[in-house]
């Protein structure tokens, strides 16, 4: 069992959003599981689709080594189908069956105004997902593209200091090397997101999540 689940759509989006708070959690002895639900195979469409595959489950796992994430499961959905795909029935079951087994008292998601349509596709089923009584945690949505939500003013946040594992999460991301060309130029932004959310949680960093259930 984990006491923590994160939920995303593709390789690095764990990172993005919940790296810094993946390594304190471990920090504290608490075990996080993540799925990553595509294998991000449409970055690369030059390269054949299993070396494609196996180069980012790759980037995934090492960079879960270094936030010390107990374990990554990789769904194998199709990268750029996950708002539909995510939402059939035997999928559905899959998360289910996920969510069962570990157990969790937080799970972490994409959020419903992110403008990536697998971003989206992900939160709906975990909601869906989590729509029956059994489960008895918290469901918390991060961001990744959107700098500033006013969406979801009206929602309960929790400030997570990271500021001892930021670096943690600068090592993590560096682990995507198949990215290199787009995450060079947002390393920048990761810190002015991270700076912001640490001015409002009184620390150097921080990384901020919306309270949904």
């Amino acid at each position: 069992m984990a006491e923590i689940l994160v939920f995303c759509a593709h390789p690095d989006d764990e990172i993005f959003g919940v790296g810094g708070t993946i390594a304190k959690y471990a920090k504290e002895g608490k075990e996080t599981v993540t799925v990553i639900c595509s294998d991000g195979e449409s970055s690369h469409p030059w390269l054949k689709e299993e070396y494609k595959i196996r180069m980012r489950r790759e980037e995934s796992t090492k960079a879960g080594n270094i936030v010390k994430a107990k374990e990554t499961i990789f769904l194998g959905l199709r990268d750029g189908k996950l708002n539909k795909d995510m939402n059939t029935r035997g999928n559905l079951l899959r998360i289910k069956e996920i969510i069962k087994k570990e157990k969790p008292k937080k799970i972490f998601t994409h959020s419903i105004d992110d403008p990536h349509p697998d971003h989206r596709g992900v939160f709906r089923a975990v909601k869906k997902a989590l729509s029956k009584p059994q489960y008895r945690g918290a469901l918390y949505s991060f961001e990744i593209w959107n700098i500033a939500n006013l969406k979801k003013r009206h929602l309960p946040k929790m400030y997570v200091d990271i500021s001892k594992t930021m670096p943690l999460k600068i090592k993590a991301l560096k682990m995507f090397r198949s990215q290199i060309g787009s995450l060079i130029p947002l390393l920048p932004a990761v810190y002015v997101k991270s700076f912001f959310a640490g001015l409002h949680a009184h620390c150097k960093y921080a990384e901020v999540f919306y309270k949904v259930d």
